[in-house]
């Protein structure tokens, strides 16, 4: 019997370890809310920001925490760095490059902006696994917000922090 139930017990301490699924939020929940035109840069601080990998929540960081504080300020700075860059780009001006990457939840590694019920659609960031990559890349669930994923450079230092945590 003990044979039997040592392997069972362990496989249930193992799943629980796996965190909730992470889920694309439904659009059409967000019509009648209020709008982050996030090529601009436009990205209100979230109420918190949940840390997925492969589909599953691996670490929630709630508003007022050092890790919080600490992804808030970096993701702003690379954003503003970046639309500082796009500045100088005439055809492009102050905003953030649009993308042909397609995210998806259940593959890889991301941030996700979650803000109270009666505000902003959650914000995604898709943060590259590999050494060499330089991009991270946004998309909202709002409807409204019909560019594809935003990129902008600096995945290494996000990826390092949130590796040291």
């Amino acid at each position: 019997m003990l044979k039997v139930l040592l392997p069972l017990a362990l496989c249930f301490v193992l799943l629980a370890g796996c965190g909730q699924k992470v889920e694309w939020a439904n659009p059409e929940d967000y019509q009648d809310h209020p709008y982050q035109e996030l090529s601009l840069g436009e990205l209100a601080d979230p109420e918190r920001i949940v840390l997925a990998k492969n589909g599953r929540e691996k670490s929630v960081f709630e508003k007022g925490s050092d890790e919080y504080e600490h992804l808030t300020t970096m993701i702003r700075s690379l954003i503003d760095t970046e639309l500082d860059r796009n500045e100088q780009i005439e055809e492009l001006g102050r905003k953030l490059d649009q993308t042909m990457f397609y995210m998806k939840l259940d593959e890889g590694t991301y941030l996700i902006y979650e803000y109270p019920a009666d505000s902003y659609a959650p914000v995604y960031f898709s943060i590259s696994d590999y050494p060499d990559d330089l991009l991270v890349c946004l998309a909202s669930a709002d409807p409204r917000y019909e560019a594809g994923p935003h990129a902008f450079i600096g995945v290494r230092e996000v990826r390092d922090y949130l590796n040291s945590l």
